[in-house]
């Protein structure tokens, strides 16, 4: 009776490379996902901020020009026609047509 090795050195460089691979494919994944989430949280505390301003506004008070929340800067214009907000990942403008 012959016997035979269960695994070689070929197939556990195989096995190993596809783990390697599905690891690095797997935190590229994961690193998008984060980005995406960040961006949709500090999207959301701008829009928040815009409300806030618009606000501001109507109760014939000074815009603010920037604030900080949750450690993100966030740059905010306003106008008679047009509010607009700047933050890392992104920019948000509304106009008051």
């Amino acid at each position: 009776m012959n016997k035979y090795k269960a695994e070689t050195t070929v197939s556990l460089l195989v096995a190993v490379s596809l783990f390697a691979v599905i690891v690095l494919v797997f935190s590229r994944w994961q690193s998008v996902q984060n980005r995406q989430l960040s961006k949709q949280f500090q999207q959301q505390q701008a829009v928040q901020i815009l409300e806030n301003q618009i606000a501001l506004k109507l109760a014939r008070l000074e815009c603010e020009s920037s604030l900080t929340q949750n450690s993100v800067y966030y740059q905010i214009r306003c106008s008679s026609n047009q509010h607009s907000i700047s933050f890392p990942l992104g920019k948000i403008e509304l106009n008051n047509d």
